[in-house]
């Protein structure tokens, strides 16, 4: 029995190093993992069956139940420090810390908290900043937040960069009602002074006649 155990623990040792996992996320009660096998290429494994559920690439226990409110798209601009705010929800019977990381093809524009206490039954919010450059190509890149600590998760999210340009006030030539009530003054204005001057021109033109 004793070797049969070993040569199980051998086993599995030598199938969790055959593979490196590079996304995890949920199928139902199965956690599936995207993997990059030992020759390079990139496949597909089912890593465990859930009982209780799957959520954020994490099979969840009975007792401690993480939920995150990230959305799973954000507009941001490019050339601008884009703030989002994430929430985290600790259901469960213990309070500790809680390690924070991202991955991802974004992670490189993110700044983020590395360390959050969360109590038991509180929710936490915080706050990153995806600072996008300003020559980067506009388009959807994805990332994941990864928690691990008093509970474990994989939330999934990506940004969608538009440029900041398309953010600029368009030049328009509309007419306002102010605009027209400061026309029609000047107008008025115009025709009063152009009266004064042709009454008193005609005026002084009849004195010279009498002369």
């Amino acid at each position: 029995m004793v070797v049969i155990f070993f040569a199980l623990i051998a086993i599995q040792l030598a199938y969790a190093q055959s593979f490196e996992v590079l996304e995890r996320f949920c199928e139902g009660n199965y956690l599936i993992a995207k993997v990059r096998e030992v020759s390079g290429a990139t496949s597909y494994r089912i890593l465990d069956y859930c009982p209780y559920g799957c959520r954020y690439g994490v099979c969840l226990s009975k007792k401690e139940v993480p939920l995150v409110g990230i959305k799973e798209i954000y507009n941001v601009k490019a050339c601008s420090d884009n703030v989002i705010f994430v929430s985290i929800t600790n259901i469960g019977g213990t309070k500790g810390d809680l390690s924070l990381s991202i991955a991802g093809e974004a992670s490189r524009w993110i700044r983020y908290p590395e360390k959050v206490s969360v109590d038991v039954n509180e929710t936490k919010t915080i706050a990153i900043v995806a600072s996008i450059p300003c020559n980067v190509t506009s388009g959807t890149y994805s990332f994941t937040l990864v928690g691990k600590g008093v509970i474990e998760f994989y939330a999934p999210s990506a940004l969608n960069i538009v440029d900041s340009k398309a953010f600029s006030l368009p030049i328009t030539t509309t007419v306002t009602p102010i605009d027209i009530k400061l026309a029609l003054v000047a107008a008025i204005l115009i025709v009063f002074f152009y009266l004064v001057f042709r009454y008193s021109f005609r005026k002084t033109k009849e004195e010279r006649f009498l002369e």
